[in-house]
């Protein structure tokens, strides 16, 4: 099977494809600026079981955060500037009191602590990374940030049995989590960056992936 690549960003196993340029046969589109808003990738999150945080619009989460007009609330939100953005932009890390009146009309989600005793300032997170019928597992750690994407040490995990996902049908996508008192997703992105998977899998496996998994899925 031929398949060109359609991106706006380049990485490093995009030698692989058989164009990139779309010269009407099958084409893959990996655009940083494609797929869901916010509000779409955690409902999606949420249809396909998955634990996911309180979320709304910051006026509306009063009933989650009951002590939200008392000195003492010290429950902090996750809001969304651009609930299109992604790759960690447009959100801030602000209490619940200080998003009612700085962002009220603004998209939010619980923000979900880490468990254990992770320092002030570290952010964990756990990476599900699906291409074509290969799965994987991640750990990715930030010292620097509550973003666990900033400069992160990223640590393969395991590897799963080849399967395509029970209930996302596309070939390649990243669902991230965060642990608390159990994995909550907090993330969907159907064009994550894979440099760090050039130790683990060579470009022409990745490729060859995606290939089996357009196939498999677009039929």
């Amino acid at each position: 099977m031929k398949l060109s690549l359609l991106s706006d960003f380049h990485d490093w196993y995009d030698f692989e494809f058989d164009s990139h340029m779309n010269s009407g046969g099958a084409s893959f589109r990996r655009f940083s600026t494609d797929g869901m808003n916010r509000i779409e990738m955690l409902d999606l999150l949420d249809e396909c079981g998955y634990n996911v945080p309180a979320r709304g619009y910051v006026k509306d989460m009063k009933n989650v955060f009951p002590n939200y007009d008392q000195p003492s609330c010290s429950d902090m939100v996750v809001v969304y500037t651009d609930i299109n953005s992604h790759r960690g932009e447009n959100k801030e890390l602000v209490s619940y009191p200080y998003a009612l009146q700085e962002y009220n009309d603004y998209y939010c989600t619980e923000y979900i602590g880490l468990i254990g005793n992770s320092r002030v300032g570290e952010s964990v997170s756990f990476r599900y990374l699906q291409i074509g019928d290969l799965a994987y597992w991640f750990k990715f750690v930030s010292k620097k940030s509550w973003k666990s994407n900033f400069d992160p040490t990223i640590e393969l995990l395991c590897e799963i049995e080849p399967s395509f996902h029970k209930k996302i049908k596309v070939p390649l996508f990243a669902i991230d989590f965060v642990l608390s008192d159990w994995l909550y997703a907090i993330d969907f992105n159907m064009s994550p960056g894979l440099e760090y998977m050039k130790d683990i899998i060579s470009a022409k496996v990745i490729v060859g992936a995606i290939k089996y998994g357009v196939e498999k899925l677009t039929k």
